[in-house]
């Protein structure tokens, strides 16, 4: 029977979500960044001020979702990466433990 409390964890699975958030992490800060850059009021003519004035309060709200979504992306990235290199320590740490003296280690 399987102990419920006890997680298996596959550290090439773990690696690739890694590198996948890393992926995202660039991604969504490059769509942080495009959002950041204002529409000119000016793009919308003349008897398009109205318009403007909506479409740049839209921009705003947007560009600030994409940073809060690059915050939280980048944390996730952050704290996954640290995950990866504790199990790889607290492997190490097992091996050391329990090797045998003399044995080699590879």
């Amino acid at each position: 029977m399987t102990d419920p409390n006890v997680v298996d964890i596959d550290r090439d699975q773990l690696e690739a979500h890694h590198k996948h958030l890393t992926g995202l992490v660039d991604r969504v800060g490059t769509a942080r960044d495009a959002a950041s850059t204002t529409l000119s009021s000016d793009a919308f003519g003349v008897f398009g001020s109205d318009l403007a004035a909506e479409c740049i309060a839209s921009q705003r709200q947007g560009a600030d979702v994409l940073r809060v979504a690059f915050d939280a992306t980048e944390v996730h990235q952050e704290n996954v990466g640290a995950w990866r290199r504790d199990l790889g320590t607290n492997e190490l740490d097992l091996v050391a433990m329990f090797r045998v003296i003399g044995e080699d280690v590879d």
